[in-house]
């Protein structure tokens, strides 16, 4: 669900992400961690990740307990 902002060129782009999630796969909260230096793309990125909730989750219970919060390179070429 990741839109590229109007105006921000992509090369190079790439930032850091912390993701928090519900049980259920609800995210509760999507935080730029290591920013691109473009505050534009950090936010397109973060809402992305919250417009992408509720997440797949695991159906067996401790796999499910390490999705609940993780991190990830958001990097769209």
């Amino acid at each position: 669900v990741w839109r590229q902002p109007l105006g921000v060129a992509l090369a190079g782009k790439r930032c850091k992400l912390r993701v928090r999630l519900s049980p259920a796969g609800q995210v509760l909260e999507a935080k730029v961690i290591e920013s691109s230096g473009d505050s534009a793309f950090d936010y397109s990125s973060e809402l992305a990740v919250m417009k992408a909730s509720p997440l797949p989750m695991p159906e067996d219970e401790s796999i499910k307990q390490q999705f609940l919060q993780f991190s990830f390179t958001f990097n769209p070429e």
